[in-house]
């Protein structure tokens, strides 16, 4: 319970620090090479949105000095938590307005159609933006990097936790 307040009011700082959105603007900061990999706005069973993370560096990063959050000021930002990750590892984040039943971690929101993702680094400094526009993340698809952590965004077939794959489904016009 006393982890739950602390991360509660990390929060409150993370809101008043975060209260505008980074989506549009460049990248400011990129330490240890921890990237937004992989979105999920519109699962194809009915189940939760979610962002993929990567690891692109060669050193393990610590999320806990990370945050996630979208484009919509009325979100609270995600503090991710306090465990590393080695060189080449995905993490998973559930992008849903209630807790998973399994207990796996997850944002307190959902994603849009058109929408932005934001990866904080101590609070202020971004470290990476996913920014898709409507159509780019169709149900039953994914939108990311390919390949992984480095390459050009587009629409991919989803694959949580793993190696990205392009997506053989016809995009809508």
């Amino acid at each position: 319970m006393n982890e739950k307040l602390k991360r509660i009011g990390l929060v409150a700082i993370f809101i008043c620090i975060l209260f505008q959105s980074a989506c549009g603007d460049t990248v400011k900061s990129s330490p240890g090479g921890l990237v937004i990999n992989e979105i999920v706005a519109n699962s194809a069973n009915g189940g939760n949105d979610w962002i993929e993370l990567y690891v692109t560096g060669e050193d393990p990063v610590y999320l806990g000095d990370y945050s996630v959050v979208d484009d919509d000021k009325k979100h609270t930002p995600a503090l991710l938590p306090a465990i590393t990750l080695e060189p080449g590892e995905f993490f998973l984040i559930q992008a849903t307005d209630k807790e998973p039943e399994d207990g796996s971690f997850y944002a307190p929101f959902k994603l849009g159609s058109d929408d932005c993702v934001t990866l904080y680094y101590l609070g202020s400094n971004i470290a990476d933006v996913l920014d898709w526009d409507k159509g780019d993340a169709p149900a039953g698809t994914s939108y990311g990097r390919l390949p992984d952590g480095t390459g050009e965004a587009q629409t991919l077939t989803p694959t949580p936790g793993k190696t990205n794959r392009v997506s053989f489904l016809p995009r809508p016009f």
